[in-house]
C-alpha cells in the first residue's frame, strides 16, 4: 500500500494539494485541530483524523492506526524535527514505524505499547545531544545510528523520493 504524505496550511488546502488530491477517494489527516483545523478536514473525502494529546501520543496512533508491523522500530526525537523527518523516509523504506521520544525519556504511551508489542529492535536516529545516553544504556539492544542528513537526501533524490527544481 502506498501512502503519499501532502502538506497543507492550518487554515486551508492549499491549491497544488487540492490538485494532488484530484480523484482520491479517502485521506487522513496527521494532528490535531490544534495543527489542522476543521475547515481544511471539510474540504476532503472520507476523512480519517489521526492525532492524540502528544506528539508521541500521535506517533504511536499513526502506528496503530496504520497497523503497521512493530518488529523493528526506529526512535527520533520528538523535540526537533530534523531527524524523525529524514529518518522517516528510511523507516518507511523498510516499512517500520518511528516512534518519537524525549531526551532522556520515553513517554509513557510509547513505553506502553512497546511494552505490549515485546519490541525488542530499535535503531535510534540522531546523535545522543537528541537522544541521550540514559535511554541508549537503559535498552542495550538499540543500535546506534548516526543520521547522516547529507547521504539520506541524497538517497531520497536517487529513488525518487524526494525532487528538486
Amino acid at each position: 500500500m502506498a501512502i503519499r504524505f501532502l502538506l497543507t496550511d492550518k487554515q486551508s488546502l492549499p491549491t497544488a494539494t487540492k490538485k494532488a488530491l484530484e480523484g482520491i477517494e479517502q485521506t487522513s489527516i496527521i494532528g490535531g485541530s490544534a495543527v489542522i483545523s476543521d475547515s481544511v478536514v471539510s474540504e476532503l473525502n472520507n476523512t480519517v483524523r489521526i492525532s492524540g494529546s502528544s506528539r508521541y501520543e500521535a506517533a504511536v496512533n499513526i502506528i496503530k492506526e496504520l497497523n503497521m508491523h512493530a518488529d523493528r522500530v526506529y526512535v527520533a526525537t520528538g523535540t526537533s524535527f530534523a531527524d524523525a523527518l529524514t529518518g522517516s523516509v528510511l523507516a518507511a523504506k523498510n516499512n517500520a514505524p518511528l516512534f518519537l521520544v524525549k531526551q532522556n525519556e520515553v513517554p509513557a504511551v510509547v513505553n506502553t505499547f512497546i511494552t505490549q508489542k515485546q519490541i525488542t529492535d530499535f535503531t535510534i536516529l540522531g546523535g545522543k545531544g537528541a537522544v541521550g545516553d540514559m535511554l541508549r544504556e537503559g535498552r542495550r539492544d538499540w543500535s546506534f545510528v548516526p543520521l547522516l542528513i547529507r547521504y539520506i537526501i541524497i538517497s531520497m533524490i536517487r529513488e525518487g523520493l524526494l525532487l528538486c527544481s
